[in-house]
């Protein structure tokens, strides 16, 4: 059996055929262990966001599962979890 390495990034999916974020504010740079922790960081971004930019500014960056470098949606388990953190 082979073990696959699952982290978790506030990100987005790439443009198809391409390794480029298809969101404006790129990928955080740094894998999180859990949904949740990563849910933190792209709420951390969403407040920098609008204390840079204002009170209707944002983030785009969202929870995305990355497996052995390649980046995927989350599973219904990971929903779950991410619903119980935000």
């Amino acid at each position: 059996m082979i073990a696959v390495t699952t982290i978790y990034i506030a990100g987005s999916m790439n443009h198809p055929g391409t390794t480029l974020p298809a969101n404006v504010r790129g990928d955080c740079g740094h894998g999180h262990r859990t949904v949740a922790a990563a849910a933190r960081c792209a709420a951390a971004d969403d407040r920098s966001c609008k204390i840079g930019h204002g009170p209707h500014a944002g983030s785009d960056r969202t929870v995305i599962a990355v497996e052995d470098g390649r980046k995927r949606p989350l599973n219904d388990r990971e929903l779950l979890e991410l619903d119980a953190v935000t």
